[in-house]
This record gives C-alpha cells, structure tokens and sequence, in this order.
C-alpha cells in the first residue's frame, strides 16, 4: 500500500482522527516469517525463531541475504508467524538514523555482505501487520492491525500517536524531526491494507521543500523533440580555491532535469545560449551568469554530482521573464537542423568584439 502527499487538516477534515506514524528514511521491505514446514501446534518447531524468515523490497524482490540483521531481529523477537510491513533504516552506533543513502549501500548487496555490515548497521522499523498467528488481517482496520503488530512483534514497532486534535500532531511530527526522521504519516484508523495502490488513506506529510540559489555552469543538449533545446542542467555553488577539484570559483553541487515543461526548457534555452562558452558532444558549458531558484528535500554526501535536487520551476520561470526571455515556439528539429543551430553558436563565440568608437 502506497501514500500521497496530504495535510493534518486534510486528514482530520475528512477522517475526524488520524493515526500519525514516524515516518522514517529507509528502504520499505516485507517480512515473511512462517512456521516450520513440519511443525505442530505446540510442538518446538511452531515456537519463535523455528521457522524461515524471508525479506522483500517493494517490488517483491528478495532481499534476504543482504539484511542478516533483520532475519535476526525477527527470529528473536516475533512471537508468532507473520507477515509484516515496514522499513529497513540505517543507524549510527548510537542509534541516530543515518540519511538514505547509507542504506542503500546495503539493500540488494549480493557480495561482502559481512564487511558492509560493520560499516552500515541497519534495524527493522516494522508498521504494519498483514497476517499474525494465521489469521489474514488485509480486511481488518489499521488499528487492529497496530495491535496485532505489537502482539507479534515485542521491538522494533513504529511509534504512533491516534488524535483527532492538530496541536498534538503537528507535536508528534516535531519530535520525530528533531529525531531526525523525515516526518510523519497520516492514516486512516479504520482503513483496510490495499496492496501496491496508491489510494487517500495514507497521507505523507513531510516538511517543506528549502531551495538554494544556484549559478548554472552546464547542460546537456536534449534529444527526441527536445532535441534543439538544453535539457539537463548543472548547477553550482561559489567556493573557495582549496586545491578540491573545483572548476574555477564554482563547486558543481548536483543536475536539475525533472518538472520542466517544454515552454519553459525554450525560454530557459533563449537565456543561457549567450552565455554558452564551449561544446563538446551533447554537453554544454557556461559562464555563470545565470541563477535557478532549486528546491531540494535533502542534501547528500556522494562522490557524483546526481544529488536528487529538484528545480523550483516557479522560481525559475519567474527569474527567466525578469532576464527578458521572451516565451517561443520551436518545432521538432531534425539533427541537421540541431547541426546548424551549433555552428551558429560557435561562430557568434568566436566572432571579435567590436572596436570601440
């Protein structure tokens, strides 16, 4: 069952009360743990720890050797075969979550599985319980489901709060976010578990988005019908000369490429193109004369540029009127066409400045 993105006053206008859920930044995983294949009720194969534990990415795909930990936890803390919902978080020594990317150094890990486990310990941060003890519980209640969830499960559950009052909850969320959780879930305390849809009885509240000022220093020509049109753009921060590798007086930070339509990509293509300083192959360069206004949710520590940014398209449509691009239309140009266009920008580059009069 999947989220949307919503509010505590939508929640609560049309819920009357809502079941607020730490919402933590981890991959989401599915924990099968059954019985024995042989066992008989009372006997030792049915007690907790005797039978296979199986872990699933949302996809279905089987993750179980790259996770020890959580095949662990479960064997020692379930109570009963179930058959859970939740997520698989990265953790510092000290229990502080660690931000996304680190468990991603572990999830669907086929090799050195024992070495990245000293460098990554991850924990289980189960939320939901799809089938306890025999019992198939897709049809009962979320909140029914909460308490068959700490019936089987002693560790390791998702604090929850169940209000119908917003102070509270805008509270809970506060305290998860000072915990250093992405925020809070809003879902309905009697909707039924609905498996792979997206529907309105899961709300995703999460805080809003910051932006940057960022100076563009590259791009990528596009293809297809955007083909006479800048598509990816680099973006980049001033920074000091410390001998780190930086181009000039710009760090490159990360890529914007998503959220921008067609019109916008041809008035943003009218403003850089002066500014266009070398090509080689589809990529273009800059000299940093223009800003973008860039959304982001999180800023993350990785060796390539791709950081997940996100353009804050108002913003940057705003900035390009006020540089005076006027908005045009182009038609889908053929590569001879795309050819043309360049050669006219390589010889505007090099043609000499005028001699002042």
């Amino acid at each position: 069952m999947l989220a949307q993105a919503g509010t505590v006053a939508d929640a609560l206008d049309t819920w009357g009360e809502a079941v607020a859920e730490t919402k933590y930044d981890g991959a989401r995983v599915q924990i099968h743990y059954e019985a024995a294949p042989d066992a008989d009720a009372g006997s030792d194969a049915a007690a907790p720890g005797a039978g296979p534990v199986s872990v699933y990415s949302r996809n279905m795909e089987d993750v179980t050797a790259a996770l020890p930990e959580l095949v662990e936890h479960v064997r020692e803390h379930a109570t009963a075969p179930a058959i859970l919902d939740g997520e698989a978080v990265a953790v510092a020594d000290d229990g502080e979550p660690l931000p996304f990317q680190e468990i991603l150094r572990r999830f669907r890990r086929k090799h050195d599985v024992d070495r990245m486990r000293e460098e990554v310990r991850v924990e289980l941060r189960a939320f939901d319980c799809l089938h306890a003890g025999g019992d198939d519980l897709l049809d009962a209640p979320l909140t029914e489901r909460h308490e068959r969830l700490r019936e089987v499960l002693d560790e390791g559950v998702s604090e929850t709060l169940v209000s119908g009052d917003a102070a509270a909850i805008e509270a809970f969320e506060a305290d998860a976010l000072a915990a250093g959780h992405e925020g809070v879930m809003l879902k309905r305390p009697d909707s039924t578990y609905d498996p792979g849809n997206r529907g309105k009885e899961w709300l995703k509240r999460k805080p809003d988005v910051e932006t940057l000022d960022l100076v563009v220093t590259g791009a990528e020509w596009g293809e297809g019908r955007r083909a006479e049109q800048f598509g990816t753009f680099e973006v980049a921060v001033r920074a000091a000369d410390e001998g780190d590798g930086t181009a000039g007086d710009h760090a490159v930070v990360g890529r914007v490429a998503t959220g921008i339509t067609d019109e916008e990509l041809a008035e943003l293509t009218a403003l850089l193109e002066p500014h266009v300083e070398s090509e080689s192959g589809q990529s273009v360069r800059f000299a940093p004369a223009v800003v973008f206004e860039v959304g982001y949710e999180e800023i993350q520590n990785v060796a390539d540029v791709r950081l997940g940014v996100r353009p804050a398209v108002p913003a940057v449509r705003r900035r390009a009127r006020r540089q005076g691009a006027g908005r045009r239309r182009h038609a889908v140009p053929s590569p001879a066409a795309r050819g043309r266009r360049r050669r006219r920008l390589t010889r505007r580059r090099r043609r000499p400045p005028l001699a002042a009069e």
